[in-house]
């Protein structure tokens, strides 16, 4: 019988049997849920340091609703955002011969924001505790302000480094392809993306020069 593991302890030095453990054991929600908290972090972090988000006037958005339409955000990610990832991984698989299901994909591509929730209490904490610093990270910097800025921008590194791991090995295992073909896949996804990125910015710079 598989000993069912706890991925919020043994991603960090087993992240292969976590991922494979998630991929055969949770249903869609479970990974919904396991996954909400890293995208919500992500969520909330792709706001620091964005100047634009104070007034003219010097106010700040108020850090509760900020919160809360990142719980927003985080839930358009996982569940529409993941159906575009899950679509170009399936599409780039299929080209390097993978045999993985877009559905399967689809809860892989939920639990790549899963590594982030340690992310997340610290970026509650500063921007709640130090606002004015959070969104703008030039201003005079507290000893509290910069301890948590820095501590952010660390995890935020490592999390990412442990995003990649997971999407090769979530693509590897839901494709039953090698971890290179994995890679290449993550690869090919992006500049398809990429591509219909430019092409769309093309066609609509091209409108507004009628």
């Amino acid at each position: 019988m598989r000993k069912k593991v706890n991925p919020f302890t043994h991603l960090w030095f087993h992240p292969v049997d976590t991922v494979k453990s998630v991929l055969m054991e949770r249903s869609f929600w479970g990974i919904f849920f396991l996954a909400f908290l890293g995208a919500w972090a992500t969520s909330l972090f792709g706001t620091m340091d964005q100047k634009n988000m104070v007034t003219s006037s010097g106010d700040l958005p108020n850090s509760f609703i900020i919160i809360f339409a990142g719980a927003v955000g985080a839930i358009f990610a996982l569940i529409v955002g993941s159906i575009f990832t899950a679509f170009f991984y399936w599409l780039a698989g299929k080209i390097l011969k993978g045999t993985g299901s877009f559905v399967a994909l689809y809860k892989g591509s939920m639990f790549l924001t899963f590594p982030h929730f340690l992310l997340f209490p610290f970026v509650i904490i500063y921007l709640i505790a130090y606002p004015a610093n959070f969104y703008n990270t030039d201003l005079d910097q507290t000893a509290g302000s910069v301890t948590l800025a820095i501590i952010v921008v660390i995890l935020a590194v490592i999390c990412s480094i442990y995003t990649f791991i997971v999407g090769i090995v979530m693509l590897s295992e839901v494709h039953q392809f090698s971890k290179w073909k994995a890679f290449f896949t993550m690869i090919l996804s992006v500049v398809v993306i990429s591509a219909i990125i430019f092409a769309c910015v093309g066609i609509f710079l091209g409108l507004t020069q009628l």
